[in-house]
C-alpha cells in the first residue's frame, strides 16, 4: 500500500490554497488548451505535485520539477504517472528539458535570488504560452527589494531572495522575449491572492511561436502590449512600502 508522507504543502492553509489555484489553472488551461493546441505541460517549482496532477487532468502530457529532493520522492509517491525531477530554476541546465506548450510557475519566483534568470530560463521552456504567479509590489516602476528568507522547506534553497514590482516583474518577461504579456483581472476566490497588488497572476505568450492570439481570454485577462504603456499604478510611500514589506513577510511566515 502507498503512504503518503505529510507535509508543510498537506496544511489547512496550503490545501485551501492550492484548490483556489486549482480552480483557476483548470479554468484557464480548459480555455487555453483548444485556442493554442496544448498538448504538453510542465510545473516548475512544483512541490509535491498538485499542480501537476490538475495538468494531467486536463489532459496535458506533464513533466514536472523541483529544487527540493524530498519533494520530488514525495511526488513521484503521490503521482507515479507523472514525470517528476529534481531542477533548478536558476540554472540555465534546466533548458535541456526541452520546450513544452505550456508553462506553470506558481509560488516560486519571489523565494529566489535571481528572478530574471529563472524568467529567461522559463522563456527557453516555454513554447507557447506561461502561466505565472508572483508575489510582487504596486510599482510600475522596475525595482526589486533584497530580503532574508525563513529557512523553511516551502521556502527558498537560500536564505535572500528578491521580492519584483508589478512592473518590474512585466518588464523582464518582455526583456527575456515574451511577445504578449497579459494581466489577470480576477485572482482566486483566497485571502492571500485577494490582497490588492500583492499576489499577481500573468500568463507570457511566445507569438512568435504560435500564430494563435488570447483573445479567448479578454474576459480574464487584461493585455499589456508594451511596458510603457502600462496602466499607473499606485505610487509606492515610505509607509505603504513598509506595510507591504511587513505583509510579504507576514505570508512567507505563513507559506505560499
Amino acid at each position: 500500500m502507498k503512504t503518503i508522507s505529510r507535509t508543510q504543502f498537506d496544511s489547512n492553509y496550503y490545501l485551501d490554497l492550492i484548490e483556489a489555484r486549482g480552480d483557476t489553472i483548470r479554468r484557464i488551461v480548459n480555455q487555453l488548451k483548444p485556442a493554442l493546441n496544448l498538448s504538453t505541460a510542465l510545473d516548475a517549482g512544483c512541490g509535491v505535485g498538485f499542480f501537476g496532477k490538475i495538468l494531467q487532468d486536463a489532459g496535458l502530457s506533464v513533466r514536472a520539477f523541483d529544487g527540493r529532493i524530498e519533494n520530488v520522492e514525495e511526488a513521484r509517491s503521490r503521482f507515479p504517472q507523472i514525470s517528476f525531477e529534481r531542477g533548478n530554476v536558476e540554472n540555465p541546465d534546466i533548458r535541456k528539458l526541452g520546450q513544452f506548450d505550456l508553462v506553470l510557475c506558481f509560488g516560486l519566483l519571489y523565494h529566489l535570488e535571481n528572478p530574471f534568470l529563472a524568467i529567461r530560463n522559463l522563456y527557453a521552456l516555454t513554447g507557447k504560452c506561461l502561466l505565472l504567479e508572483s508575489m510582487c509590489f504596486p510599482d510600475e516602476e522596475p525595482w526589486m527589494l533584497l530580503r532574508e528568507e525563513p529557512n523553511r522547506e516551502d521556502q527558498s534553497l537560500t536564505d535572500v531572495a528578491f521580492y519584483a514590482t508589478e512592473g518590474g516583474l512585466v518588464k523582464m518577461l518582455y526583456r527575456a522575449g515574451f511577445t504578449s504579456v497579459y494581466r489577470m483581472s480576477t485572482l482566486p476566490d483566497h485571502d492571500d491572492l485577494c490582497q490588492s497588488h500583492v499576489k499577481k497572476m500573468i500568463l507570457g505568450q511566445n507569438a512568435e511561436r504560435t500564430a494563435v492570439r488570447l483573445r479567448i481570454v479578454s474576459a480574464n485577462f487584461s493585455l499589456s502590449q508594451q511596458v510603457q504603456n502600462m496602466p499607473p499604478l499606485p505610487a509606492v510611500s515610505a509607509e505603504s512600502f513598509r506595510e507591504y514589506a511587513s505583509l510579504s513577510a507576514c505570508l512567507s511566515e505563513r507559506g505560499g
